[in-house]
Protein backbone atom coordinates (compact mmCIF):
# COMPACT_ATOMS: atom_id res chain seq x y z
CA UNK A 1 0.00 0.00 0.00
CA UNK A 2 1.15 3.46 -0.96
CA UNK A 3 1.01 5.60 2.03
CA UNK A 4 2.59 8.37 0.27
CA UNK A 5 -1.04 9.20 -1.45
CA UNK A 6 -2.44 9.60 2.25
CA UNK A 7 -2.56 12.52 4.10
CA UNK A 8 -4.26 12.80 7.26
CA UNK A 9 -5.41 16.37 8.33
CA UNK A 10 -4.98 15.12 12.07
CA UNK A 11 -1.33 14.59 12.53
CA UNK A 12 -0.81 18.25 10.60
CA UNK A 13 0.34 20.42 12.98
CA UNK A 14 -2.03 22.61 14.77
CA UNK A 15 -2.95 25.59 14.02
CA UNK A 16 -2.80 27.03 17.46
CA UNK A 17 0.71 26.77 17.43
CA UNK A 18 2.58 29.61 15.53
CA UNK A 19 5.69 28.79 13.32
CA UNK A 20 9.34 29.41 15.04
CA UNK A 21 11.27 31.45 12.67
CA UNK A 22 14.79 30.86 13.57
CA UNK A 23 16.86 33.40 13.13
CA UNK A 24 21.19 33.37 13.73
CA UNK A 25 21.89 36.01 16.85
CA UNK A 26 24.99 38.26 16.09
CA UNK A 27 28.02 37.65 17.71
CA UNK A 28 28.89 39.77 20.49
CA UNK A 29 33.00 39.97 18.44
CA UNK A 30 30.94 41.29 15.35
CA UNK A 31 32.20 44.24 14.23
CA UNK A 32 28.81 45.29 12.59
CA UNK A 33 26.97 44.39 15.96
CA UNK A 34 29.03 46.60 17.44
CA UNK A 35 28.49 49.42 15.20
CA UNK A 36 24.48 48.86 15.02
CA UNK A 37 24.50 49.53 19.01
CA UNK A 38 26.18 52.64 18.67
CA UNK A 39 24.23 54.18 15.92
CA UNK A 40 21.02 53.46 17.74
CA UNK A 41 18.87 56.65 18.26
CA UNK A 42 17.91 56.90 21.74
CA UNK A 43 13.67 55.74 22.34
CA UNK A 44 11.49 58.75 22.20
CA UNK A 45 8.91 58.36 24.62
CA UNK A 46 5.19 57.48 23.68
CA UNK A 47 4.03 59.39 26.63
CA UNK A 48 3.97 63.37 26.70
CA UNK A 49 6.10 64.63 29.82
CA UNK A 50 4.94 67.34 32.03
CA UNK A 51 6.66 71.24 33.37
CA UNK A 52 7.70 69.53 36.56
CA UNK A 53 9.35 66.18 34.83
CA UNK A 54 6.11 64.00 35.19
CA UNK A 55 4.58 61.72 33.17
CA UNK A 56 0.81 62.27 33.08
CA UNK A 57 -1.73 59.44 33.83
CA UNK A 58 -3.73 57.93 30.89
CA UNK A 59 -7.18 57.94 31.84
CA UNK A 60 -8.75 54.30 31.45
CA UNK A 61 -11.62 52.90 30.22
CA UNK A 62 -15.38 52.00 32.76
CA UNK A 63 -18.19 51.16 32.82
CA UNK A 64 -20.04 50.73 35.72
CA UNK A 65 -23.94 49.44 37.00
CA UNK A 66 -25.83 49.61 39.99
CA UNK A 67 -28.51 46.98 40.24
CA UNK A 68 -31.93 49.10 41.66
CA UNK A 69 -34.14 46.58 42.16
CA UNK A 70 -36.14 43.71 39.85
CA UNK A 71 -40.09 43.83 39.59
CA UNK A 72 -42.51 41.14 38.44
CA UNK A 73 -45.75 41.03 36.87
CA UNK A 74 -47.45 38.25 34.76
CA UNK A 75 -45.34 37.83 31.88
CA UNK A 76 -41.78 39.08 33.12
CA UNK A 77 -39.05 39.74 34.99
CA UNK A 78 -37.70 43.75 34.99
CA UNK A 79 -34.49 44.48 35.87
CA UNK A 80 -34.01 47.97 36.96
CA UNK A 81 -30.27 49.65 36.98
CA UNK A 82 -27.86 52.65 36.21
CA UNK A 83 -25.04 52.58 34.52
CA UNK A 84 -21.79 55.23 34.59
CA UNK A 85 -19.29 55.26 31.93
CA UNK A 86 -16.51 57.03 29.98
CA UNK A 87 -16.12 55.33 27.18
CA UNK A 88 -16.22 57.10 23.66
CA UNK A 89 -18.79 54.72 22.01
CA UNK A 90 -21.93 55.58 24.54
CA UNK A 91 -23.82 59.12 23.60
CA UNK A 92 -24.22 59.51 27.33
CA UNK A 93 -21.94 59.18 30.34
CA UNK A 94 -24.91 58.16 32.82
CA UNK A 95 -27.85 56.23 31.96
CA UNK A 96 -30.28 56.10 34.98
CA UNK A 97 -33.57 54.08 35.70
CA UNK A 98 -33.00 51.75 32.72
CA UNK A 99 -35.46 49.22 32.12
CA UNK A 100 -34.52 45.81 31.00
CA UNK A 101 -36.81 42.50 30.83
CA UNK A 102 -35.27 38.95 31.59
CA UNK A 103 -36.20 37.91 27.95
CA UNK A 104 -34.07 40.93 26.35
CA UNK A 105 -31.40 40.24 28.78
CA UNK A 106 -31.54 36.31 27.08
CA UNK A 107 -31.46 37.99 23.53
CA UNK A 108 -28.38 40.11 24.40
CA UNK A 109 -26.45 36.85 26.14
CA UNK A 110 -27.23 35.15 22.34
CA UNK A 111 -26.03 37.96 21.04
CA UNK A 112 -22.97 38.75 22.78
CA UNK A 113 -22.15 34.45 22.44
CA UNK A 114 -22.36 34.86 18.89
CA UNK A 115 -20.50 38.40 18.06
CA UNK A 116 -17.67 36.62 20.42
CA UNK A 117 -17.58 32.91 19.88
CA UNK A 118 -14.07 33.22 21.76
CA UNK A 119 -15.37 33.98 25.27
CA UNK A 120 -17.30 31.98 27.62
CA UNK A 121 -20.11 34.48 29.17
CA UNK A 122 -21.42 33.55 32.24
CA UNK A 123 -24.88 32.28 32.32
CA UNK A 124 -28.03 34.27 33.49
CA UNK A 125 -28.78 33.49 36.75
CA UNK A 126 -32.09 32.38 37.82
CA UNK A 127 -35.85 34.63 37.80
CA UNK A 128 -36.34 33.04 40.96
CA UNK A 129 -35.35 31.31 44.04
CA UNK A 130 -36.47 28.86 46.36
CA UNK A 131 -36.33 31.90 49.21
CA UNK A 132 -40.04 31.58 50.89
CA UNK A 133 -40.67 35.48 50.79
CA UNK A 134 -40.90 37.67 48.52
CA UNK A 135 -39.13 40.15 49.79
CA UNK A 136 -35.65 37.81 50.49
CA UNK A 137 -36.17 36.41 46.94
CA UNK A 138 -35.98 39.80 45.21
CA UNK A 139 -32.52 40.49 47.52
CA UNK A 140 -31.12 36.99 46.09
CA UNK A 141 -32.14 37.87 42.57
CA UNK A 142 -31.06 41.71 43.07
CA UNK A 143 -27.69 40.41 44.27
CA UNK A 144 -27.14 37.82 41.72
CA UNK A 145 -28.05 40.15 38.94
CA UNK A 146 -25.12 42.66 40.12
CA UNK A 147 -22.73 40.07 40.76
CA UNK A 148 -23.38 38.75 36.81
CA UNK A 149 -23.28 42.41 35.42
CA UNK A 150 -19.92 42.50 37.81
CA UNK A 151 -18.48 39.95 35.55
CA UNK A 152 -19.77 41.31 32.42
CA UNK A 153 -17.90 44.13 32.70
CA UNK A 154 -14.69 42.49 33.77
CA UNK A 155 -14.83 41.35 30.02
CA UNK A 156 -13.54 44.76 28.38
CA UNK A 157 -14.34 42.66 24.81
CA UNK A 158 -18.20 42.08 25.86
CA UNK A 159 -18.51 46.11 27.31
CA UNK A 160 -16.98 47.36 23.86
CA UNK A 161 -19.68 45.53 21.92
CA UNK A 162 -21.93 47.10 19.46
CA UNK A 163 -25.06 45.06 20.95
CA UNK A 164 -23.99 46.20 24.94
CA UNK A 165 -23.93 49.55 23.70
CA UNK A 166 -27.82 49.13 22.05
CA UNK A 167 -28.57 46.98 24.89
CA UNK A 168 -28.05 50.26 27.62
CA UNK A 169 -28.95 53.02 25.40
CA UNK A 170 -31.74 52.07 23.67
CA UNK A 171 -35.26 54.13 24.99
CA UNK A 172 -37.51 51.53 23.94
CA UNK A 173 -36.60 47.96 24.71
CA UNK A 174 -33.59 45.57 23.24
CA UNK A 175 -33.71 43.97 20.17
CA UNK A 176 -30.60 42.36 18.43
CA UNK A 177 -28.71 44.36 15.78
CA UNK A 178 -27.39 41.28 14.43
CA UNK A 179 -29.03 38.22 13.19
CA UNK A 180 -25.62 35.96 13.50
CA UNK A 181 -26.36 33.09 15.50
CA UNK A 182 -24.62 31.30 18.06
CA UNK A 183 -22.52 27.86 16.50
CA UNK A 184 -24.01 24.55 16.82
CA UNK A 185 -22.33 22.35 18.93
CA UNK A 186 -24.15 19.40 17.23
CA UNK A 187 -22.00 18.27 14.86
CA UNK A 188 -19.07 17.41 18.07
CA UNK A 189 -20.76 14.77 19.19
CA UNK A 190 -21.82 15.56 22.26
CA UNK A 191 -25.24 15.19 21.63
CA UNK A 192 -25.24 11.61 20.89
CA UNK A 193 -24.53 11.69 17.16
CA UNK A 194 -21.04 9.78 15.66
CA UNK A 195 -18.94 12.15 13.10
CA UNK A 196 -18.38 9.79 10.40
CA UNK A 197 -15.39 11.94 9.66
CA UNK A 198 -13.39 11.32 13.11
CA UNK A 199 -10.37 8.82 12.47
CA UNK A 200 -10.06 8.11 15.89
CA UNK A 201 -10.38 9.22 19.60
CA UNK A 202 -6.97 11.04 19.03
CA UNK A 203 -8.89 13.44 16.93
CA UNK A 204 -9.80 15.75 20.21
CA UNK A 205 -7.15 15.22 22.36
CA UNK A 206 -6.27 18.81 22.98
CA UNK A 207 -7.15 20.46 26.57
CA UNK A 208 -10.08 22.31 25.22
CA UNK A 209 -11.61 19.65 23.48
CA UNK A 210 -11.17 17.66 27.44
CA UNK A 211 -12.81 20.67 28.74
CA UNK A 212 -16.02 20.27 26.76
CA UNK A 213 -16.66 16.95 27.86
CA UNK A 214 -15.84 17.99 31.50
CA UNK A 215 -18.50 20.79 31.05
CA UNK A 216 -20.85 18.32 30.08
CA UNK A 217 -20.38 16.52 32.71
CA UNK A 218 -20.99 19.07 35.13
CA UNK A 219 -23.76 19.80 33.96
CA UNK A 220 -24.90 16.29 33.81
CA UNK A 221 -23.71 15.82 37.69
CA UNK A 222 -24.74 19.49 39.29
CA UNK A 223 -28.26 19.10 37.67
CA UNK A 224 -28.61 15.88 39.07
CA UNK A 225 -27.45 17.02 42.86
CA UNK A 226 -29.73 20.30 42.21
CA UNK A 227 -32.51 17.66 41.85
CA UNK A 228 -31.49 15.56 44.79
CA UNK A 229 -30.97 18.85 47.37
CA UNK A 230 -34.72 20.00 46.17
CA UNK A 231 -36.42 16.24 47.23
CA UNK A 232 -34.65 16.57 50.16
CA UNK A 233 -35.74 19.52 51.46
CA UNK A 234 -39.19 19.42 50.73
CA UNK A 235 -38.67 15.49 52.89
CA UNK A 236 -37.27 17.63 55.38
CA UNK A 237 -40.19 19.89 55.41
CA UNK A 238 -42.37 16.54 55.47
CA UNK A 239 -40.46 15.75 58.75
CA UNK A 240 -40.54 19.44 60.07
CA UNK A 241 -44.39 19.28 59.87
CA UNK A 242 -45.02 16.31 61.26
CA UNK A 243 -43.10 17.09 64.60
CA UNK A 244 -45.27 20.52 64.77
CA UNK A 245 -48.45 18.17 64.73
CA UNK A 246 -46.56 15.60 67.04
CA UNK A 247 -46.51 18.48 69.43
CA UNK A 248 -49.93 19.77 69.02
CA UNK A 249 -51.17 16.53 70.00
CA UNK A 250 -48.93 16.49 72.93
CA UNK A 251 -50.27 19.77 73.87
CA UNK A 252 -53.94 18.50 73.39
CA UNK A 253 -52.91 15.09 75.93
CA UNK A 254 -51.55 17.48 78.37
CA UNK A 255 -54.56 19.82 78.37
CA UNK A 256 -56.85 16.79 79.77
CA UNK A 257 -57.28 16.73 83.73
CA UNK A 258 -53.65 16.42 84.92
CA UNK A 259 -52.06 13.36 86.08
CA UNK A 260 -52.45 12.77 90.42
CA UNK A 261 -50.33 10.28 91.21
CA UNK A 262 -47.04 11.80 88.46
CA UNK A 263 -47.62 15.83 88.60
CA UNK A 264 -44.41 16.10 86.91
CA UNK A 265 -45.98 13.49 84.33
CA UNK A 266 -47.41 16.60 82.51
CA UNK A 267 -44.40 19.17 82.71
CA UNK A 268 -42.80 16.77 80.67
CA UNK A 269 -45.35 16.34 78.50
CA UNK A 270 -45.66 20.27 77.80
CA UNK A 271 -41.98 20.65 77.65
CA UNK A 272 -41.62 17.96 74.84
CA UNK A 273 -44.46 19.70 73.12
CA UNK A 274 -42.58 22.45 72.71
CA UNK A 275 -38.83 21.12 71.85
CA UNK A 276 -40.96 19.26 69.21
CA UNK A 277 -42.44 22.62 67.54
CA UNK A 278 -38.86 24.48 68.12
CA UNK A 279 -37.54 21.90 66.32
CA UNK A 280 -40.31 21.74 63.73
CA UNK A 281 -39.26 25.65 62.98
CA UNK A 282 -35.52 24.86 62.93
CA UNK A 283 -35.81 22.01 60.82
CA UNK A 284 -38.41 23.81 58.05
CA UNK A 285 -35.79 26.99 58.22
CA UNK A 286 -32.75 24.16 57.71
CA UNK A 287 -34.62 23.13 54.53
CA UNK A 288 -35.32 26.04 52.91
CA UNK A 289 -31.58 27.35 53.47
CA UNK A 290 -30.20 24.05 51.71
CA UNK A 291 -32.83 24.52 49.11
CA UNK A 292 -31.71 28.22 48.65
CA UNK A 293 -27.73 28.02 49.26
CA UNK A 294 -26.59 24.95 47.93
CA UNK A 295 -29.71 24.10 45.36
CA UNK A 296 -30.07 27.04 43.88
CA UNK A 297 -26.50 27.31 43.15
CA UNK A 298 -26.05 23.95 41.41
CA UNK A 299 -28.73 24.82 39.23
CA UNK A 300 -27.18 28.07 37.81
CA UNK A 301 -23.77 26.10 37.63
CA UNK A 302 -25.63 23.41 35.65
CA UNK A 303 -26.69 25.70 33.10
CA UNK A 304 -23.08 27.87 33.23
CA UNK A 305 -21.49 24.80 32.63
CA UNK A 306 -24.15 24.17 29.92
CA UNK A 307 -23.45 27.94 28.15
CA UNK A 308 -19.52 27.14 28.38
CA UNK A 309 -20.37 23.59 26.61
CA UNK A 310 -22.17 25.22 23.95
CA UNK A 311 -19.23 27.84 23.58
CA UNK A 312 -16.77 25.04 23.39
CA UNK A 313 -19.14 23.25 20.92
CA UNK A 314 -18.67 26.12 18.57
CA UNK A 315 -15.17 25.95 18.27
CA UNK A 316 -15.32 22.23 17.45
CA UNK A 317 -17.27 22.71 14.59
CA UNK A 318 -15.07 24.85 13.86
CA UNK A 319 -12.22 22.22 14.15
CA UNK A 320 -14.50 20.39 12.17
CA UNK A 321 -14.40 22.54 9.26
CA UNK A 322 -10.92 23.44 9.45
CA UNK A 323 -10.36 19.37 8.73
CA UNK A 324 -13.05 19.11 5.83
CA UNK A 325 -11.11 22.21 4.36
CA UNK A 326 -7.72 20.69 5.29
CA UNK A 327 -8.46 17.42 3.67
CA UNK A 328 -10.42 19.03 0.63
CA UNK A 329 -7.02 20.77 0.12
CA UNK A 330 -4.96 17.62 -0.02
CA UNK A 331 -7.77 16.00 -2.41
CA UNK A 332 -6.84 19.45 -4.87
CA UNK A 333 -3.38 19.41 -4.34
CA UNK A 334 -3.56 15.00 -5.59
CA UNK A 335 -5.57 16.28 -8.48
CA UNK A 336 -2.76 18.33 -9.81
CA UNK A 337 -0.03 16.07 -9.10
CA UNK A 338 -1.91 13.85 -11.49
CA UNK A 339 -2.60 16.40 -14.08
CA UNK A 340 1.29 16.78 -14.52
CA UNK A 341 1.75 13.36 -16.59
CA UNK A 342 -1.35 14.67 -18.89
CA UNK A 343 -1.70 18.18 -18.81
CA UNK A 344 -4.37 20.38 -20.45
CA UNK A 345 -4.53 24.14 -20.23
CA UNK A 346 -8.09 24.51 -19.36
CA UNK A 347 -7.95 21.69 -16.56
CA UNK A 348 -5.07 22.54 -15.29
CA UNK A 349 -6.29 26.32 -15.39
CA UNK A 350 -9.25 25.14 -13.25
CA UNK A 351 -7.40 22.92 -10.91
CA UNK A 352 -5.03 25.35 -9.82
CA UNK A 353 -7.79 28.07 -9.36
CA UNK A 354 -9.63 25.29 -7.29
CA UNK A 355 -6.57 24.32 -5.05
CA UNK A 356 -5.53 28.02 -4.33
CA UNK A 357 -9.25 28.33 -2.97
CA UNK A 358 -9.18 25.50 -1.26
CA UNK A 359 -5.67 26.65 0.11
CA UNK A 360 -7.27 30.00 1.15
CA UNK A 361 -10.00 28.49 2.93
CA UNK A 362 -8.10 25.68 5.27
CA UNK A 363 -5.46 29.17 6.01
CA UNK A 364 -8.36 31.08 6.75
CA UNK A 365 -9.85 28.40 8.93
CA UNK A 366 -6.17 27.74 10.87
CA UNK A 367 -6.18 31.36 11.63
CA UNK A 368 -9.40 31.09 13.24
CA UNK A 369 -9.03 28.46 15.25
CA UNK A 370 -5.42 29.91 16.34
CA UNK A 371 -6.90 33.14 17.57
CA UNK A 372 -10.40 31.10 19.51
CA UNK A 373 -7.87 29.46 21.32
CA UNK A 374 -5.40 32.09 22.33
CA UNK A 375 -8.68 33.91 23.60
CA UNK A 376 -10.64 30.95 24.65
CA UNK A 377 -8.05 29.37 27.33
CA UNK A 378 -8.06 32.18 29.63
CA UNK A 379 -11.30 32.62 29.18
CA UNK A 380 -12.28 29.02 30.57
CA UNK A 381 -9.75 29.91 33.35
CA UNK A 382 -11.72 33.23 34.68
CA UNK A 383 -15.19 31.12 33.68
CA UNK A 384 -13.57 28.27 36.24
CA UNK A 385 -12.65 30.56 39.00
CA UNK A 386 -16.11 32.26 38.82
CA UNK A 387 -17.84 28.78 39.56
CA UNK A 388 -15.51 27.74 41.80
CA UNK A 389 -15.32 30.62 43.85
CA UNK A 390 -19.63 30.41 43.89
CA UNK A 391 -19.35 26.84 44.73
CA UNK A 392 -16.84 27.65 48.04
CA UNK A 393 -18.98 30.55 48.88
CA UNK A 394 -22.07 28.05 48.80
CA UNK A 395 -20.85 25.40 50.72
CA UNK A 396 -19.35 27.18 53.81
CA UNK A 397 -22.68 29.32 53.61
CA UNK A 398 -24.53 26.30 53.98
CA UNK A 399 -22.06 24.69 56.39
CA UNK A 400 -22.45 27.97 58.47
CA UNK A 401 -26.08 28.01 58.54
CA UNK A 402 -26.34 24.25 59.13
CA UNK A 403 -23.65 24.63 61.83
CA UNK A 404 -26.72 27.02 63.64
CA UNK A 405 -29.36 25.29 63.44
CA UNK A 406 -28.45 21.96 64.50
CA UNK A 407 -26.83 24.34 67.65
CA UNK A 408 -30.32 25.17 67.90
CA UNK A 409 -31.98 21.56 67.87
CA UNK A 410 -29.46 20.48 70.64
CA UNK A 411 -29.85 23.62 72.80
CA UNK A 412 -33.96 22.64 72.70
CA UNK A 413 -33.39 19.02 73.31
CA UNK A 414 -30.68 19.74 76.58
CA UNK A 415 -33.35 21.82 77.58
CA UNK A 416 -35.20 18.34 77.94
CA UNK A 417 -32.66 16.39 79.77
CA UNK A 418 -32.65 17.56 83.17
CA UNK A 419 -36.79 17.39 83.84
CA UNK A 420 -37.02 14.04 81.93
CA UNK A 421 -34.09 12.36 83.81
CA UNK A 422 -35.51 13.76 86.93
CA UNK A 423 -38.91 12.26 86.12
CA UNK A 424 -37.24 8.83 85.09
CA UNK A 425 -35.68 8.39 88.55
CA UNK A 426 -38.59 9.55 90.67
CA UNK A 427 -40.92 6.99 88.59
CA UNK A 428 -38.79 4.44 89.88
Amino acid sequence: MNTSSYYDPLSAPSPSQPQQHLTRPLSPRSPISQTERGLRSPSVPSTPITAQGQVPRVQENWFKVWVLGIERNRRDLWIKFDAETNLPSFRSARYKSVSRSYTELLRLLDALAASNPQIVIPALPLPQTSAPTAEEDEKIVKGNFQKWFTRIIETKILVVDEEFRVFVENDFGYTPISNKKKASSSSSGVTGFKNPLSKSKSAEVDPLSQTKIEMSRIESTFGEGANVIDRMAKMRTSLATNHILVSERLLALNLTPPSVTNPSLNQAVNLLSRTLHSMGDYEASEATCVAVTLGDVLAYQAGNAKGAKETLGGRAALLEEYRNAAKNAFNKRKNVEKLKGNPTRDRVDEALEELEEATTLESTLAQKISALNEHLTPSMKTHAKHSHADLVAAVVEQARSSLIYEKQILKELEMCKPLFVSFFFSSQ
